[in-house]
């Protein structure tokens, strides 16, 4: 059991991190058009090339922080994991198994419950790392900033690790496993491994 509920706290975080679903489209979009509006234009000295640094980490801030309600919204509702072929979080590996035993008896309706339970739980344990994003968002510098702008493509997704993990993983670790309690996971496993 405890296997499993590592698993299911490793699959929740890692689609919140790694931007997800629709939201990283639309944080790399808003990161390429804050870089433009950085650079420098031939000549010009309208608009784009007199935002400040301030102004350009400012926007960048809160495409960010609209990114990250994206992913929440998304991810924390009924089949935002479980209906997503990209966030779908499968039975652990170890159950798998099982649930082709399982299969070949007629009973494998048990094992898809518990897979269906599994992401439920995901998806009400996302909303409350809604303040964990907020956070990683305002204690962003200017140079983090800078890095998103000018790094690679997942620089926004790197920075969310580099800010989140630990405090993610702290923070979610007791939620998920009340979670899978309360969508009654935990006693599908116990019926399915029984």
């Amino acid at each position: 059991m405890k296997h499993l509920k590592t698993c299911m706290a490793i699959a929740v975080i890692i689609p919140m991190l790694g931007g997800g679903v629709s939201a990283q489209g639309f944080l790399e979009r808003g990161r390429d058009m804050l870089k433009g509006l950085g650079g420098s234009s031939s000549g010009s000295s309208g608009g784009a090339a007199s935002l400040s640094t301030g102004e350009i980490a400012s926007g960048l801030k809160e495409a960010l922080r609209v990114g990250a309600d994206r992913v929440v919204g998304t991810l924390g509702r009924s089949d935002g994991f479980n209906a997503s072929p990209d966030v779908h979080i499968p039975l652990p590996e170890s159950l798998r198994k099982v649930q082709s035993m399982l299969d070949r008896v007629g009973m494998g309706a048990m094992g898809k419950d518990l897979e269906l339970r599994l992401n439920r739980a995901a998806e009400a344990a996302v909303p409350k790392a809604q303040k964990l994003f907020g956070d990683a968002i305002t204690s962003m510098s200017i140079d983090d900033a800078r890095k998103i702008l000018n790094g690679p493509k997942d620089s926004a997704t790197q920075y969310f690790r580099s800010k989140m993990s630990s405090p993610l993983a702290t923070e979610m670790k007791p939620i998920v496993n009340s979670q899978l309690s309360s969508v009654g996971a935990v006693a599908s496993y116990d019926r399915m491994i029984g």
